[in-house]
């Protein structure tokens, strides 16, 4: 019976299964494998199977090759021949398509079909473990690259589970975050309080800021939202600064002009190398709201609120914050910048 086969998907199924599971030749092959053999020839069905199996759920067509598949699979690993002849069948097919376009290539695929096969069996298997490498990662760090990458994540394409990495050392219980007497809008007493953990370099942080804006005006005083500092020094260079700048506006009554003011110049605050470099971001952002300045800089140059930021970093450890930014919606977290959508499914569902 003739199997009808098309898309690369599929061309790339083929190929693996040449390179160990259905050959006529299944002895030859155990012999040159010896004891490692029938390992190799194991795994490689099994991902032929997986791979046949998952064609088989959008064709029907598929099913009978992933029945072959699971039965050469059993036939391995319970120490026996697998001789399906499946592999000529779809060399057969592959080649004499290659050959209706171009014949020098076709010849050419039909004579090196079992190092394209295995050189596809090596990019599979790397593919396998990257995919799993970037779980881990995802599951952890909330991004496919690690600690504080901003590239492009398979598992997240929009990036609204990124933060910017924090490994604490802190093996205590978990402690859930208060308001505490960290600046706040909307009703103390609303059914629905929200704590964000931010660090105003972080370009997480950064990217949620319009959608918490939205949340803020949506919801109007039916929530309670409260920003509280979670500066990562290592990674983010002056982000303590910053946000000791911002508790030195609250003096001013100017903490919310300030707190935005910061997001609108992170690049400035981003690309400074030091302190002081950042300092100067800081001090014009303060003139331009019209600020006391001597106020602002005996505030700044004193440390005042160093303390205060700090108390507030350390609570985020105790929550178990592995970045930012991190909210705490009545206790439920949500780690990452997130959707419009996704902040109102859990605050409607607090909301009754």
């Amino acid at each position: 019976m003739d199997y009808p086969l098309s898309g690369y998907a599929f061309f790339i199924a083929l190929l693996l299964v040449k390179a160990g599971c259905f050959s006529h030749n299944s002895e030859y092959k155990y012999i040159s494998f010896k004891n490692i053999g029938l390992i190799n020839a194991v795994m490689i069905c099994i991902i032929a199977l997986i791979v046949f199996s998952f064609l088989a759920i959008f064709s029907a067509r598929y099913k009978h090759l992933a029945k072959e598949a699971f039965e050469c699979v059993f036939l391995r690993v319970t120490l026996r021949k697998c001789q399906t002849g499946l592999d000529q069948r779809l060399k057969a097919q592959i080649t004499g398509k290659i050959l209706k376009h171009h014949i020098g290539l076709g010849r050419f695929v039909y004579k090196y079909f079992e190092v394209f096969s295995w050189l596809l069996v090596i990019l599979m298997l790397a593919s396998l473990v990257y995919t799993f490498y970037g779980g881990y990662n995802y599951i952890l760090y909330g991004n496919c690259n690690g600690p504080s990458q901003e590239g492009f994540c398979i598992f997240d394409p929009t990036g609204s589970h990124a933060t910017t990495y924090y490994k604490a050392d802190y093996k205590g219980q978990f402690v859930c975050p208060t308001a505490d007497d960290d600046p706040s809008i909307g009703n103390k007493n609303a059914n629905v309080t929200i704590i964000e953990f931010g660090c105003y370099e972080c370009p997480f942080t950064l990217k949620a800021e319009p959608v918490i804006r939205e949340i803020i005006d949506y919801y109007g005083n039916r929530i309670y939202y409260v920003y509280r500092d979670f500066p990562i020094e290592e990674t983010h260079i002056g982000s303590i600064i910053s946000s000791e700048a911002a508790n030195c506006a609250r003096e001013q009554d100017k903490f919310w002009e300030y707190h935005y003011a910061l997001f609108e110049n992170h690049a400035a605050l981003s690309s400074a190398t030091s302190d002081n470099e950042v300092k100067q971001v800081l001090q014009r952002i303060a003139e331009n709201l019209s600020m006391d300045m001597m106020q602002f800089n005996a505030c700044l140059d004193s440390e005042k609120y160093k303390e205060e930021v700090l108390n507030d970093f350390y609570d985020g450890v105790k929550a178990k914050i592995k970045g930012t930014p991190t909210f705490f919606i009545n206790g439920k977290v949500l780690a990452g910048p997130k959707s419009f959508n996704e902040f109102k499914k859990v605050i409607d569902k607090e909301l009754g």
